[in-house]
C-alpha cells in the first residue's frame, strides 16, 4: 500500500480510501476495520468544504487588496498634483518635499503594506504644513483609503491564517489515514491466509505400531 503524502492529490486520497471500503465491503468482513475508514470519509468532506470556503476567503481577501492598492495609487497621483498646484508646479518647494521626497511614482509603486506605512507618515506632515481647498480633500481621500488598506490587509492575514489551519487539519487526515488503511490491509490479508493445521495425534496407517509385549 502506498501512503498518502503531501504530494498525494487531496481529490486521490479520498478516491484511495473509497476504494479500501469497497474492499472490505466486498470481502463481507472487518466491520470494526471499516468504521474509522467511513468515519476519515465523512471527514474529508467536511475538511474539504472548510478548505473551499478558506481558499474563496484568500481570493476575496486579495481582490481586496488589489482594489485598495489601485485606489490608492490613484488618490496619490491625485493628491501630488493637487499638492503641485499649491507650489505653482515648483516640486522643490519646501512643502512639497516634506509630502514627496522622492518622486510621486515611488511611492504609487510601492505594495500596499509598505505603500500605507509610507502614506500613514503624512499626518505628521500635515500639522506642521496644513493643506487647504482641494489639496486637503485629495489627502483626506489618500487617508480614507489608508484606513481600508490596513483593514484589507488584516483581512488577508486572517484568511491566510485560516487556510493555513485546514492545510494543517488535510495532513493529520493523511496520516490517520494511513493508519486506518494498514489496518484494513493487515485485517484484510489476516484474514486471506488459511487456517494453520492442527497436528493429528493418530498416527499414520503405514507406521506399524508397536506390538504389546508377550504376558507370560
Amino acid at each position: 500500500m502506498k501512503s498518502f503524502t503531501l504530494d498525494t492529490g487531496w481529490d486521490s486520497a479520498r478516491a484511495d480510501l473509497r476504494y479500501t471500503i469497497a474492499t472490505t465491503r466486498a470481502a463481507g468482513e472487518h466491520d470494526e476495520v471499516r468504521a474509522p475508514l467511513v468515519h476519515l470519509l465523512a471527514r474529508w468532506t467536511a475538511i474539504e468544504g472548510q478548505r473551499v470556503v478558506a481558499e474563496d476567503a484568500v481570493a476575496d481577501a486579495g481582490a481586496a487588496v488589489a482594489w485598495v492598492t489601485g485606489a490608492l495609487e490613484r488618490a496619490v497621483g491625485r493628491f501630488a498634483v493637487q499638492l503641485a498646484a499649491v507650489c505653482d508646479n515648483d516640486r522643490s518647494r519646501l512643502i512639497f518635499q516634506a509630502y514627496f521626497p522622492e518622486r510621486p511614482s515611488a511611492v504609487r509603486d510601492l505594495a500596499l503594506e509598505a505603500m500605507v506605512e509610507r502614506v500613514a507618515k503624512w499626518g505628521d506632515v500635515q500639522a506642521k504644513f496644513p493643506l487647504a481647498g482641494a489639496a486637503a480633500g485629495a489627502l483626506t481621500e489618500v487617508e480614507r483609503l489608508v484606513t481600508r488598506g490596513d483593514d484589507a490587509l488584516d483581512g488577508r492575514e486572517r484568511a491566510v491564517a485560516v487556510l493555513a489551519g485546514v492545510s494543517l487539519d488535510m495532513k493529520a487526515w493523511r496520516e490517520e489515514a494511513n493508519l486506518a488503511r494498514r489496518a484494513a490491509e493487515a485485517a484484510r490479508d489476516g484474514a486471506a491466509k488459511p487456517a494453520p493445521q492442527t497436528p493429528s495425534r493418530v498416527a499414520p496407517p503405514n507406521v506399524a505400531r508397536p506390538s504389546a509385549a508377550p504376558v507370560h
